[in-house]
């Protein structure tokens, strides 16, 4: 583990750690990460690209048990930028720009518009969610009944409200960082560490109205802006990192939706 927590800046987190020769792995991580790096520096400044992290937990032993030093879980950051193959390599003008983004329109939002247009959507759910469980536990008569009544495979199966096209995205992973998101002092030096990584300089003016998608969890997108809350009387991008807009993770953001449909409605 102390070999290990000495090499893991270059460690892609693929879940690889060493076995026999520990030095001679976390050279060729080195060599790798090297290229890498060189990689998504350049496209960082041809073409938008989108940042997520996320906490890395892990249970971290020591060789002999003191008073002072015991095991324990070491919270550390991870990771990773990807460029979505949709964005054309051009300077860092074709990042998208703040003013196209107009955020009165959240007060127009009901919640409707957070719903699919027909209730058959929910129906046809919650006949193929029934249809699964009573397979799941009566497979036998389940698959005799369906024969028996010559039923279309079709009829119980789930249709996407809107299929998405199969693209590939180019993924790099960052150097993991001995700093843990949950605390919102460390997020702001996390926020900086990544952004030195990519080689984008602040302040610059090429940055001034250009904002950069930051995708993450919950208690991520949380502490970014509890974070950059208290630096908002700021006067530079090195500080307040204005060009960064977070967005939920799609799992996240629909949790968080029904919460709040849940309290204004029901209490």
């Amino acid at each position: 583990m102390n070999q290990y927590s000495g090499w893991k800046r270059y460690a892609p987190t693929n879940g690889i750690l060493p076995v026999h020769k520990p030095l001679a792995v976390a050279d060729q991580y080195q060599s790798i990460a090297s290229s890498a790096w060189e990689e998504y520096r350049l496209k960082a400044t041809k073409q938008p690209w989108i940042l997520s992290y996320d906490n890395m937990n892990y249970h971290a032993s020591v060789k002999m048990l003191l008073l002072h030093k015991t095991s324990h879980v070491q919270s550390d950051t991870a990771g990773y930028v990807y460029f979505p193959s949709s964005t054309s390599c051009h300077a860092t003008g074709s990042l998208p720009r703040s003013i196209s983004i107009n955020r009165g329109n959240a007060l127009l939002l009901m919640a409707e518009d957070l719903s699919p247009d027909s209730m058959c959507y929910y129906q046809q759910s919650a006949k193929v969610h029934m249809y699964h469980t009573l397979r799941k536990y009566f497979p036998t008569e389940i698959s005799n009944s369906v024969a028996r009544n010559k039923v279309d495979p079709e009829v119980i199966t789930l249709q996407p409200i809107h299929l998405l096209p199969v693209r590939t995205t180019d993924i790099y992973t960052l150097p993991i960082l001995d700093l843990n998101e949950a605390l919102v002092d460390e997020t702001i030096k996390i926020l900086k560490a990544f952004v030195d990584e990519l080689g984008i300089p602040l302040p610059v003016d090429s940055m001034a109205d250009k904002i950069v998608l930051i995708k993450g969890d919950w208690l991520t997108i949380r502490n970014i802006n509890l974070s950059l809350f208290q630096r908002h009387d700021a006067v530079n991008q090195e500080e307040t990192f204005d060009f960064l807009e977070r967005v939920m993770g799609l799992f996240h953001l629909q949790m968080n939706v029904l919460k709040l449909m849940i309290r204004n409605y029901w209490g």
